[in-house]
């Protein structure tokens, strides 16, 4: 299976969902919709509405969240999302679609871009469009909820299924606006209950956004260099946690990124030199590594570690292809931002390319802990092995 989407998308968030319920392996395609990759010809033939998600699957391909779920309900019916009375299924799909048909398309985000563009809405109006129709909708749901004996832990019972699927990504896109969740004590009891599920948390849209120098896909590289006497500069980024930043086009994002990690290897450089540099990145990590080294000419000697990269960024790959250096890359087959052409590409120019079956921009295996693992030995040895050389 391929599954086009964005990471923000709530109804790829859906789809995201109940593959990872169904236990249901695929392949990332990542479309940025706010730089209109959706609206490209290769994209409007696999989607002529220019939407995400789509899912291609055995020679079939799927539009609209709700068809593509119904879709792998019917064709993976375990575990089922749906009830199977009559009666029930049709107060879970009533539930559905509160937020599916009612919420969800008025505050998509070519209505949020027509209002904000043709209409000229102002940020705090488009904030109070958005906020009112979520707590309408939000409204009428925890009414729906809360007065209903069948629901349990979940929207229906005590297993999750497609009304817990179609909430959560919109509980998100109320976090997003801030809406005071306060009067809504039934949804966020579900949503919490949603989130502590690892298919729900797997899904989320800022997986893998915001890795830090200490968690393992960095950290360990970082333990092997200091085991061989390296200086160690660690740069963590807060970019995901600002509001707005996501949403900013790339050249003012990627000049914003270069000045600050600049800085900080400005500081490490000013009173040492060093015979061999190395530096270390992940996913948005690699974005400034590959401005640094296009730019930096004290970096046109240095090593380069490149996990998770963002090879589908605007000009991320020909700015690598533009600098001599070696390096290796690691990334997961599942990962959204995993290329196959674009990683030809890198090993003609002389890196060492690891692809990882089955791991995503993490370098887990969704849902299974031991396989995790050794994709996390599988990228360390590809990392000492280039290390040591």
């Amino acid at each position: 299976m391929k599954l086009y989407g964005y990471f923000r998308s709530s109804a790829a968030f859906r789809v995201r969902i109940a593959l990872g319920l169904k236990n249901l392996g695929y392949e990332n395609a990542f479309i940025h919709l706010r730089r209109g990759e959706q609206c490209a010809p290769g994209f409007l033939a696999t989607n002529p509405q220019a939407l995400v998600p789509a899912l291609a699957d055995d020679g079939a391909l799927l539009t609209q969240s709700m068809a593509i779920i119904e879709y792998l309900e019917e064709t993976h019916p375990t575990p089922p999302l749906l009830p199977r009375r009559p009666t029930e299924r049709a107060r879970v799909r009533a539930l559905s679609q509160v937020v599916a048909c009612d919420i969800h398309p008025i505050d998509n985000l070519r209505v949020l871009t027509y209002l904000t563009g043709e209409l000229k809405v102002t940020e705090e109006a488009l904030k109070r469009w958005y906020n009112h129709w979520i707590g309408l909708g939000f409204q009428a749901l925890e009414t729906m909820l809360a007065g209903n004996p069948a629901t349990g832990r979940f929207c229906h019972g005590d297993a999750p299924g497609l009304a817990d699927i179609c909430l959560v990504p919109q509980a998100f896109n109320a976090k997003r606006y801030a809406l005071d969740m306060a009067p809504y004590p039934t949804i966020r009891r579900i949503v919490d209950a949603c989130m502590a599920l690892p298919e729900f948390d797997a899904a989320r849209p800022e997986k893998g956004r915001g890795y830090r120098s200490n968690m393992p896909v960095l950290y360990y590289p970082m333990q092997h260099l200091r085991a061989r006497g390296a200086d160690l500069l660690n740069v963590d980024y807060t970019y995901d946690l600002e509001p707005g930043f996501t949403e900013l086009p790339a050249a003012p994002a990627q000049a914003r990124i270069e000045g600050d990690v600049r800085a900080a290897l400005d500081a490490a450089l000013a009173f040492r030199t060093y015979d061999q540099i190395t530096v270390v990145g992940k996913s948005l990590g690699t974005v400034a590594m590959s401005l640094l080294f296009a730019h930096d000419l004290r970096l046109a000697k240095a090593r380069g570690v490149w996990l998770t990269p963002l090879l589908r960024d605007e000009g991320f790959v020909d700015r690598v292809l533009g600098c001599r250096h070696r390096g290796v890359v690691v990334i997961g087959t599942t990962d959204s931002h995993h290329d196959a052409a674009q990683l030809t590409r890198l090993r003609a120019h002389g890196l060492s390319v690891v692809e990882i079956a089955g791991a995503d921009h993490s370098i887990e295996i969704r849902g299974d802990v031991m396989a995790s693992l050794g994709a996390l030995t599988s990228m360390m040895q590809a990392v000492t092995n280039f290390l040591d050389r």
